[in-house]
C-alpha cells in the first residue's frame, strides 16, 4: 500500500511533470488541459499511438492519484519513468522518499508470480488476436518473450530486448517456424507489424529499422546464437520511427 503524499508532496510532484520534456510531461499536460482519451493524447503528441499513450497514462496516474498498474510489464516501465523524473529534478527529501517508495512497490509487482502468469496470458491473448487481424500480410513485425518484458536492458533501464525484421508471409507463420527451431521455454508474443507505404520493400523497410536503431545507440545483440534483429529498445522508440516513415502501426500491447 502506497502511503498518501502530503499536499507539498503532491505539488512538487506536478511541478516535476510540468517541466519535464519527455512523453511523461507531454501526456501529463495534455491531461491537465482536458484530454481524455488515448487518441486524444497522440493528437496532442503524447505517443506515438493509442498503445503508447495509454501506457504513459498510467505511470501519470500512477504519480498524480497514486493508482498502481495491474501488469508487471509496466510496472517496470514505470520505474523507469519515475527515475528518470527523479535524475532530472532536484526534488526535496520527503519527495524522494514518497517516490522510492512507490519504486519499491512497484518492484514487488514486477517480481509477484501470480501476476507475471496472468500478464503472460494476456500477453498470448493479445498476440493471437494481433495476428489473426493482420492475417498473411508482410510487413516489419516486433516480438520478444515474456519473460524479456519483465528484465530491463542493463545499459538503460528503460529498454527491453525486441526482436525486429522483416517477415515475406505472416508473422504467425514465421514465429511458430522459429520457435521449433529454437525450442524456448515460452512463447513468442508479438507486439507490433508496422506496414510500410506503397512502394516501400520489406527489405528497405527492415534496413531503416535496423539503421535507425544503430544510429540512435539502441544496441543489437551480438550473440552467435540469437541472431542480429535483437535490440535493446522501447516499444515508443520504434512506433515513432514507424511514424515518422509513414508505417500502418498494428499494435498488441495496450494497457488501458
Amino acid at each position: 500500500m502506497i502511503r498518501e503524499p502530503s499536499d507539498e508532496v503532491r505539488a512538487e510532484i506536478r511541478s516535476a511533470l510540468e517541466a519535464t520534456t519527455d512523453q511523461l510531461g507531454q501526456v501529463y499536460r495534455l491531461i491537465e488541459a482536458g484530454a481524455t482519451t488515448n487518441r486524444e493524447l497522440v493528437e496532442g503528441g503524447g505517443g506515438a499511438n493509442q498503445g503508447a499513450a495509454a501506457n504513459t497514462r498510467v505511470a501519470v496516474r500512477l504519480l498524480t492519484d497514486g493508482i498502481m498498474p495491474s501488469a508487471p510489464s509496466i510496472a517496470r516501465q514505470c520505474i523507469g519513468r519515475i527515475r528518470t523524473l527523479m535524475r532530472r529534478n532536484t526534488l526535496s527529501l520527503d519527495t524522494s522518499q514518497y517516490l522510492n517508495d512507490i519504486i519499491a512497490a512497484l518492484d514487488e509487482l514486477t517480481f509477484n508470480d501470480v501476476a507475471q502468469a496472468q500478464e503472460a496470458e494476456e500477453l498470448e491473448d493479445r498476440s493471437r488476436v494481433l495476428e489473426a487481424t493482420i492475417g498473411s500480410l508482410p510487413g516489419i513485425y516486433v516480438y520478444s518473450l515474456p519473460s524479456f518484458l519483465r528484465v530491463p536492458q542493463k545499459v538503460d533501464p528503460e529498454r527491453y530486448w525486441f526482436k525486429v525484421g522483416k517477415s515475406e508471409r505472416s508473422a504467425d507463420q514465421r514465429i511458430r517456424e522459429q520457435q521449433r527451431q529454437t525450442g524456448l521455454p515460452e512463447d513468442y508474443v508479438t507486439l507490433r507489424v508496422y506496414l510500410p507505404p506503397d512502394g516501400v520493400s520489406l527489405h528497405d523497410a527492415e534496413r531503416m529499422f535496423h539503421d535507425t536503431l544503430n544510429d540512435v545507440g539502441h544496441v543489437r545483440s551480438s550473440g552467435k546464437q540469437t541472431g542480429r534483429e535483437w535490440f535493446a529498445t522501447t516499444l515508443e522508440a520504434l512506433d515513432r520511427i514507424a511514424v515518422n516513415q509513414g508505417y500502418t502501426i498494428r499494435a498488441a500491447l495496450v494497457d488501458d
